[in-house]
């Protein structure tokens, strides 16, 4: 997984500490970014036990730190099994990512 640098847009490892162009600090970023994976496994796993809403409520807080593809479809999958249709219809149409919530 990789990090964009804020202040450059430089791509570096997400186990870099600082820029390799610009020596921005990028520690903070790699913890969020790792939190909001921590919250898609627990999501999936919510699915899994067929909890929607804990699944769903796991989905939106790793959306709420990182909008990433994963927690779109996690949040879809979540409203599916939850029978909110409309919020399942947000999740597929609405999703930020600029890729379809199948296709990450």
């Amino acid at each position: 997984m990789n990090i964009i640098c804020p202040a450059c847009g430089k791509r570096n490892g997400l186990e870099n500490k600082i820029c390799s162009r610009c020596s921005c600090g990028l520690e903070e970023l790699a913890a969020i970014i790792r939190l909001a994976a921590v919250y898609c496994h627990e999501a999936a796993a919510c699915l899994r036990l067929a909890d929607g809403p804990g699944a769903l409520a796991k989905a939106l807080n790793s959306w709420d730190l990182r909008h990433s593809a994963e927690a779109a479809r996690l949040a879809f999958l979540a409203s599916l099994l939850n029978h909110d249709f409309t919020a399942a219809t947000h999740w597929y149409k609405n999703n930020n990512c600029g890729d379809s919530i199948f296709n990450p």
